[in-house]
């Protein structure tokens, strides 16, 4: 019986396993999400933009995905512009 018991224990550990495999394999392999381009511009590189997450830039500058205007990249550097009060937009964005 305690054979059995593990026989169990190992088919259902190989069944969660093949699972979690399957699901991380398939998350992976899923396109970035579209970018919002300011201005009509360039989108951000995604290995310029993968130095610093979105959402910590969100929490640093105290704005949300609501006051997000959009992103512009170049070469070598990203720019994030928010909606800041009757500031102009050009002049309100964090460059990384």
């Amino acid at each position: 019986m305690a054979h059995q018991g593990l026989h169990r224990i190992g088919v259902l550990t190989l069944a969660v396993g093949g699972i979690m495999f399957f699901s991380a394999a398939t998350t992976s392999a899923q396109p970035p999400a579209a970018c919002k381009a300011y201005n009509n511009g360039k989108c951000c590189d995604p290995t310029v933009a993968a130095h610093l997450a979105k959402a910590a830039i969100f929490s640093s500058c105290g704005k949300s995905e609501a006051q997000f205007l959009g992103e512009q990249g170049s070469k070598d550097t990203c720019k994030y512009y928010f909606k800041v009060g009757a500031e102009n937009e050009a002049s309100t964005f964090v460059q990384v």
